[in-house]
């Protein structure tokens, strides 16, 4: 070998060795910080890979592909082979409009000593709980939570059974029942009439997102290191974040607060304006009622199904000797219910139907011995200390600090005696 050859291939052994040590370097940073290996997530993955993918068992499963979530797809840092709490809900448990960390489960992992893995989905009511019950029996848990949210589980439960054919055993067997169920149908089916109701849209704000340079390209160098490296993946996110900070300034609060006032006044039937100088938000009192009109037969039907499946889960839980707790979860509309004197038509409505079904619940619970703890009087604290949970949008989801409420209140639950000796003194708790 010359010397002109040896001059040219020590430089290039030397870089590849780098490189090499960077890549692997990255890489264990990675597996040991989920903020860390955030930063290696295409950018452009959020905007263009759906956070969920169909599935024949639940309709809709958690992408795994998608950012901030694990390999089975659930929201979690990493998969665990075993947990002592597995969590069950929708939206509100995974977590939908903050980031993953600020998702109540992932706060309780950090508030306690034990692991916590969350199976939420959005748009997963009580029977696809019921269904992912042998996933999360497979983690061996000590302790099973199901979120159960009032504001569309009703729905979600008989849109499983009746439109999906999931437990159809479970159907109710009333002549009468099955009649009104089946002429509300033929007047309008209950899937389109939610669909319809549902225009929530988030604010325009105008921004343009960078364009994704590799994402029409089937093959391609670029294609190859964006999958491959993580070097390369680093400075795309540099140079995305360069693009998107040098484009249109993000909106301030203020101007994301008129843009929504300005959508809810376009929409007068559907959205109520709430302002009272220290706190404000959208309702959408109009479509979450749809959810919990006890007069159509067809939510009357869900509510008991969704109580069915929680009472089977229960029923699997006990046998297992695994500890069942039902949380329940209000609408933003019924937090803010203390602070809402004049309200219109639909807001009356949707918190006095949420009232019975609140009721109507924990007489079920407490008849059948599932133990369940209560999160409106929590979130009501928080207004009451000068806290907002909930974002000012026409968001139903809690905000970082709703979700921080509720993983305090039950990481306190759970740390006082395995909770069951706060059970006389706490009126949000029961057994």
């Amino acid at each position: 070998m010359n010397a002109n050859i040896k001059r040219i291939l020590f430089p290039v052994i030397l870089v590849l060795l780098v490189i090499g040590f960077l890549e692997i370097t990255l890489s264990m940073l990675s597996s040991l910080s989920p903020r860390i290996d955030k930063l290696f997530d295409s950018p452009w993955t959020a905007e263009h890979v759906p956070p969920t993918v169909p599935d024949p068992l639940i309709e809709d499963r958690p992408n795994p592909k998608y950012p901030g979530h694990d390999s089975r797809g659930f929201r979690n840092p990493r998969k665990l082979d075993k947990a002592h709490i597995v969590v069950l809900g929708d939206s509100q448990t995974y977590g939908v409009g903050v980031e993953p960390e600020f998702a109540w489960p992932m706060q309780l992992d950090s508030m306690i000593d034990e692991s916590v893995y969350s199976m939420a989905c959005p748009g997963s009511g009580p029977i696809q709980s019921l269904v992912l019950w042998d996933e999360a029996d497979d983690l061996e848990p000590k302790v099973v939570v199901k979120g159960f949210y009032m504001g569309n589980d009703l729905y979600d439960s008989y849109h499983q059974v009746y439109d999906h054919g999931r437990f159809a055993e479970f159907k109710s067997v009333e002549t009468d029942l099955k009649d009104r169920i089946q002429k509300a149908e033929q007047v309008e089916p209950l899937s389109e009439r939610i669909e319809r109701l549902f225009q929530i849209r988030k604010a325009g704000s105008g921004r343009q997102l960078p364009p994704n340079p590799v994402a029409d390209e089937a093959f391609s160098p670029q294609k190859l290191l964006s999958e491959y490296s993580n070097i390369y993946r680093l400075f795309q996110r540099a140079g995305y974040e360069f693009t998107r900070l040098a484009g249109e300034p993000e909106q301030t609060s203020a101007e994301k607060w008129e843009n929504w006032k300005a959508f809810a006044a376009a929409f007068p039937e559907k959205y109520e304006v709430f302002d009272n100088g220290r706190f404000k938000t959208i309702f959408t009192s109009q479509y979450r009622l749809a959810g919990m009109d006890l007069m159509d037969p067809r939510i009357e039907e869900g509510f008991r199904l969704s109580l069915k499946a929680m009472g089977k889960i229960n029923e699997y839980a006990v046998a297992k000797k695994i500890r069942f707790i039902v949380l329940l979860i209000p609408t933003k509309e019924m937090v803010f219910r203390i602070l809402q004197p004049n309200d219109c038509i639909n807001y009356r409505c949707l918190t006095e139907y949420e009232n019975q079904i609140r009721t109507m619940t924990v007489e079920f619970l407490e008849q059948s011995g599932i133990e369940y703890m209560d999160i409106l009087p929590v979130m009501r604290e928080r207004l009451a200390s000068g806290v907002q949970p909930y974002p000012a949008s026409g968001d139903g989801h809690p905000n970082a600090e709703g979700h921080r409420a509720i993983a305090v209140s039950l990481a306190s639950y759970l740390k006082s005696s395995a909770g069951r000796d706060t059970v006389a003194k706490n009126p949000a708790v029961r057994r």
